[in-house]
């Protein structure tokens, strides 16, 4: 990981900058990994790492689940294809638009940018204004964070951004055993300081990122 075991992890308001998301999110995933004994409190100093792999997931399942929820919005987007588009009454509604609207639809996958997770790919689809098409035009690479970075290269000032989160699931049994598996769902609007929408991105957890087996009597991840 990118803080190796005996460190201290930066203050919540540090992480929150850095991932850009809340406080109260980040205050969640650290009770998250004190749970997974991977980050351990120390008065007067912050939170130390103490291991750098869950203790409870025995196939990386839980982690790359864990790592898709906290912020998948900052992994490497990478564009396969990009079009204009007009909003209608759908899509204005979801972008807070009015129908008409001159847009860009962006199609890709998000690549999870830690090396163990590092082939997961989450199918995304992204909106924004038509006047960002020139920021997608030709790119050579990924785009890492993409809120921030967009907002940065129009010289936008980034507020708030909302999040939801669906999951759909299909129960599979057979014999004896039970299986859960399905999608999780994430869909984001990023707002700028003014409280208008400048992008917005839709996101499935990778493949395997969700499956849930159970024999008799319980569950295993």
């Amino acid at each position: 990981g990118s803080y190796p075991v005996g460190t201290l992890l930066p203050t919540e308001a540090e992480l929150a900058e850095s991932f850009d998301m809340s406080r109260h999110t980040i205050r969640h995933a650290l009770r998250e990994l004190r749970a997974r004994g991977m980050v351990a409190s120390r008065q007067g100093r912050g939170s130390e790492v103490t291991s750098v792999g869950a203790k409870d997931a025995e196939d990386g399942t839980a982690h790359r689940l864990s790592a898709f929820l906290a912020s998948p919005c900052n992994w490497n987007l990478q564009v396969d294809e990009t079009r204009p588009i007009t909003a209608g009454e759908q899509l204005s509604r979801l972008l807070e638009c009015d129908p008409g609207t001159q847009l860009i639809e962006i199609r890709g996958h998000f690549v999870c940018p830690d090396a163990q997770s590092g082939q997961d790919l989450a199918p995304a689809t992204v909106y924004t204004g038509a006047a960002h098409t020139d920021f997608f035009s030709g790119l050579a690479s990924a785009i890492h964070r993409l809120p921030a970075t967009l907002a940065k290269a129009y010289g936008m000032q980034k507020g708030q951004a909302a999040q939801e989160i669906t999951m759909d699931v299909d129960d599979d049994v057979t014999g004896s055993n039970r299986a859960l598996a399905g999608t999780v769902t994430i869909r984001r609007r990023c707002y700028t300081s003014d409280g208008k929408v400048f992008l917005y991105i839709q996101t499935c957890c990778p493949p395997s990122a969700f499956s849930i087996v159970s024999g008799g009597n319980g569950f295993a991840g």
